[in-house]
């Protein structure tokens, strides 16, 4: 009995214990189911949080991306320096304006990226110096490519994002054709008021010109038998003929001339131009060589002024070689581009259409830099006995035909003059 009561109660403890583990079982059951429940919330909150974190990448890259083709889309050079004034900024613009890609611009200083053969009139400090604050500057600039630009460098101070130093930003911006259109339009404002004057002196010396020459043509008849008299009378007449024509030299630049427009075959007014000079060029051991490369090259222009064009080219040609050389020309047709600007010296309005191209170049001494901007105004002359008025007639007379003039001169080894004319209405058809 006793034995049996003991089993009993161990049966007894056994169930409560089974009861005690399969609710410790159950209760565990339950926690797990939460905890999954739990785990597959936090999978999908993470699964949330990543995508909207792939989301927010993928914008700020945009963003990266579309900041980035607006710097490299900018017409003004972007450049920006750290303390050490090393680049780590350097758009497309500025690389095109210095001349230097950009990946071998990045990491290099300021010095070596821009090279400045001519140091400017001012401390670059202004500019590239942090503590400078805000500054403003023009400075002559040649390129790694040997152009000659004017550049304006605006310069400002920043923080960088990354570690908060100061850095400094330059925008750069090639003002050359604005520089010499501003140029441009002094010149035709001083030729303008100078033309002005010029009409009026050339008019009040012609009245006594004309009695001199009469008087000396009076005086002349009494000094018949009297050679030393007449030779005084001869030298009188030839310095009123100088005169004279000096005056209309004066008259042809302040009247803006207008051509008496017809057809003209380009190739015989240059014949005609070489055929009156042919003794001169000979004289002066001138190697003349045509390169006639437009066939028939037919014009819109009046022949006679443009026939004291070329001439007035050549002669100059002709004289910039005073120990002889060679003196060559050439012509071509081509397409006008509409709008386009070029890398002109000086010019008129080109016309759209064919134009034809006329160059004259010679292997003279050519044309100082210092006065290249100088060589179209009236009056100004580097001979002896010029009168200043040549170039200034030819670009009044290529103006007028709505045509264009441009140089390029190296000293010591010759200049080249081109000049761009309208072709014949027909012409510019085919």
């Amino acid at each position: 009995m006793h034995s049996t009561q003991i089993q009993k109660e161990e049966i007894g403890l056994l169930n409560q214990a089974f009861q005690t583990f399969n609710e410790a079982t159950a209760k565990l059951e339950e926690s797990y189911r939460r905890l999954e429940k739990r785990v597959e919330t936090l999978n999908l909150e993470l699964e949330e949080k990543n995508m909207e974190l792939e989301k927010n990448l993928r914008e700020k890259e945009n963003v990266k991306n579309y900041l980035h083709d607006i710097l490299e889309s900018l017409p003004t050079g972007v450049v920006v320096l750290d303390e050490n004034r090393r680049i780590t900024t350097f758009n497309k613009t500025a690389g095109e304006i210095v001349g230097v890609p950009a990946h071998e611009a990045l990491g290099k200083t300021f010095d070596h990226a821009f090279a400045l053969k001519k140091r400017p009139d001012f401390s670059l400090d202004q500019i590239l110096s942090p503590e400078s604050g805000r500054h403003y500057v023009e400075i002559k600039f040649q390129n790694r490519k040997n152009a000659e630009l004017d550049l304006s460098i605006s310069s400002s101070t920043m923080k960088s994002p990354m570690d908060g130093r100061l850095e400094r930003t330059l925008i750069i911006q090639d003002i050359t054709d604005i520089k010499r259109l501003e140029e441009k339009l002094e010149r035709n404002n001083r030729l303008t008021a100078m033309g002005e004057m010029a009409a009026g002196i050339a008019h009040e010396l012609r009245n006594p010109l004309g009695s001199i020459e009469l008087f000396t043509s009076l005086l002349r008849r009494g000094f018949t038998g009297k050679p030393d008299m007449l030779q005084l009378s001869d030298h009188i007449s030839s310095g009123v003929k100088k005169m004279d024509h000096i005056i209309s030299g004066l008259l042809t630049f302040t009247r803006s001339p207008r051509p008496n427009t017809r057809k003209y075959d380009l190739h015989e007014v240059l014949n005609d131009v070489f055929l009156f000079n042919d003794l001169l060029i000979r004289e002066n051991k001138v190697v003349l060589e045509k390169n006639y490369a437009c066939g028939c090259p037919l014009g819109e222009g009046d022949p006679a002024l443009l026939n004291q064009v070329f001439t007035n080219l050549v002669l100059n040609a002709v004289q910039s070689m005073p120990e002889g050389g060679t003196l060559s020309v050439s012509t071509n047709l081509k397409q006008a581009e509409a709008g386009s600007s070029g890398s002109r010296e000086e010019g008129g309005n080109a016309s759209t259409g064919s134009l034809l191209v006329l160059s004259i170049s010679d292997t003279g001494t050519g044309i100082p830099a210092h006065i290249k901007n100088k060589i179209f105004n009236p009056f100004f002359t580097t001979k002896d006995r010029g009168t200043g008025l040549g170039l200034s007639i030819v670009f009044s007379i290529v103006k007028a035909h709505n045509g264009s003039i441009e140089f390029s001169s190296t000293e010591g080894k010759g200049t080249v003059f081109t000049v761009s004319l309208p072709s014949w209405p027909d012409e510019r058809k085919e």
